[in-house]
């Protein structure tokens, strides 16, 4: 289950980066 959280979460924080840099670009 551990596995399965991990695999929920990596991509969420990798959207979040993703949205803050071009937030932080302008």
């Amino acid at each position: 289950m551990c596995v399965l959280f991990v695999v929920y979460i990596f991509p969420i924080l990798l959207l979040q980066r993703r949205v803050c840099e071009p937030i932080e670009q302008q």
